[in-house]
């Protein structure tokens, strides 16, 4: 926190004791304004004082640091009224036009598929927006030739969409693969020579160039500035998709996988997700939208199968259809997504608990590491307790000495011939010497239950009245 005269003068006090000859004042001063200066170019901002751009010991701010670029590459532009247009929607309120859009949402869910519908939309002028009954020309990038082939061409030709206005960027060189920063250029242009009112990217990560990191905010401003200039340069709207992060989230924002920018960088985005109440429906919920007043926009579709014979071939490919206009907040799907994520969970961890219990008994702890070992990470040894709990209640676990078995036997366990490992009769607490019942020899007598009550001649000795177990 010194000044560097402060430094100076102390560096001085001690050069007079300890050095012989002393380097003397001229050639400390010297040396700690280089040092000064060194430092100031690292951190430009910290040597600032506000002293008309000078800094500390009279340095000019200009000087602490390497000036980058060109004379004469920018320039200062005043208001031009005549390039003044409202904001415009390729999609009203879903896709703004000239920017770019996300579709997020897990793997599975039906993104493709909505984005095949709201491509087929655009190419017939079904979608409310500026190609409303007029349509436009869609082009896809990142999909391989493949995938273009059989899954995204036929899901298109299932939304019915104008397959005459639906084009795919495709490499020239098959070693070649498109990404933002390096090809920005190439899509600039083919965009000039064939414009579109759509641009469809199916995951925004695979079009990225390489990075070191694409969690820097930075970095991903940086990597998608290219892109956000070509989409608005010729005011066509970008879609592209992206997954969600598997960890629960409290906001959209948090949901997104990635770099938190891609939301900040976008213009709108929204959520496709499982209905919270609706088993056999997808829900679409707005997430950001820059340009809307109200956001809390939702619809809910159903997801269709859609058979059809091309070029002598059966296609059979997903379709969105039976749209409604609903009333469903973001925080309810979130949530009813981290709730069926916990459900998932839990429902591995039991039947990693079924598969780890056998007929020789095994305590808790052995029972958690091996099960464990089924699920493929360690299980608590709390939630194993109040798994086997459950299993005990539902008949399949019961604690003897020694530990927890099974109740339910295989085949393979029946047959082996072990005592322990016969089918249960019922009868195992009423002792060796009690003969079986033999139903073919008509009425059965009575046998107490293993709650101890008698059961009458005549009554059906395969319930006990009293427990409603079997005796």
């Amino acid at each position: 926190g010194l000044e560097p005269a402060e430094v100076a003068e102390l560096v001085v006090l001690w050069d007079a004791q300890h050095n012989r000859p002393p380097q003397g004042r001229r050639s400390v001063e010297k040396t700690v304004k280089s040092i000064a200066r060194s430092e100031a170019a690292k951190n430009p901002f910290a040597a600032f004082n506000g002293n008309g751009g000078v800094a500390s010991e009279g340095i000019p701010l200009s000087r602490t640091y390497k000036a980058r670029g060109t004379p004469g590459q920018f320039e200062f532009r005043g208001v031009d009224l005549s390039q003044l247009e409202p904001v415009r929607f390729t999609w009203t309120p879903w896709l703004v036009g000239g920017a770019l859009n996300l579709a997020v949402g897990e793997e599975g869910v039906g993104k493709s598929t909505m984005q095949a519908y709201i491509a087929a939309g655009i190419t017939t002028g079904a979608l409310v927006g500026d190609f409303e009954g007029v349509g436009a020309d869609v082009a896809f990038i990142g999909t391989d030739e493949d995938d273009w082939n059989s899954v995204t061409v036929p899901r298109l030709h299932a939304a019915g969409a104008d397959l005459d206005r639906v084009v795919h960027l495709c490499p020239t060189d098959d070693a070649l693969a498109f990404d933002v920063v390096s090809h920005a250029d190439e899509l600039d242009r083919l965009l000039g020579e064939r414009p579109c009112g759509l641009v469809v990217i199916e995951q925004i990560m695979d079009v990225l160039p390489p990075m070191k990191s694409y969690t820097d905010p930075a970095a991903m401003r940086l990597a998608l500035k290219p892109l956000r200039r070509v989409l608005r340069r010729h005011n066509v709207a970008g879609l592209g998709t992206l997954h969600v992060n598997k960890a629960e989230a409290a906001s959209f924002r948090q949901a997104q996988q990635g770099s938190a920018q891609f939301g900040a960088l976008s213009r709108s985005s929204f959520l496709v997700a499982r209905h919270p109440t609706d088993v056999m429906r997808r829900v679409v919920v707005l997430g950001k939208s820059n340009y809307v007043r109200d956001t809390d926009r939702s619809m809910s579709f159903a997801l269709a199968e859609a058979v059809f014979t091309l070029n002598d071939h059966e296609f059979s490919v997903g379709r969105a259809v039976d749209f409604e206009a609903e009333q469903i907040a973001m925080a309810d799907v979130l949530a009813s997504k981290s709730q069926s994520a916990r459900s998932a969970e839990r429902d591995q961890r039991l039947e990693a608990v079924r598969e780890a219990l056998t007929v020789d008994p095994q305590s808790e702890v052995t029972l958690a590491r091996e099960a464990g070992k089924l699920h493929g990470e360690q299980i608590p040894r709390s939630s194993v307790k109040r798994l086997l709990d459950e299993l005990y209640i539902a008949g399949q676990a019961k604690k003897v000495t020694g530990g927890w078995v099974s109740t339910v036997q295989t085949p393979k366990e029946v047959d082996s011939g072990h005592p322990s490992q016969q089918p249960d009769d019922g009868l195992d607490d009423l002792g060796p010497e009690r003969p079986l019942p033999d139903p073919a020899a008509g009425a059965l007598p009575p046998r107490p239950c293993r709650c101890n009550a008698p059961l009458p001649d005549g009554e059906d000795w395969a319930v006990c009245l009293k427990c409603g177990r079997a005796p």
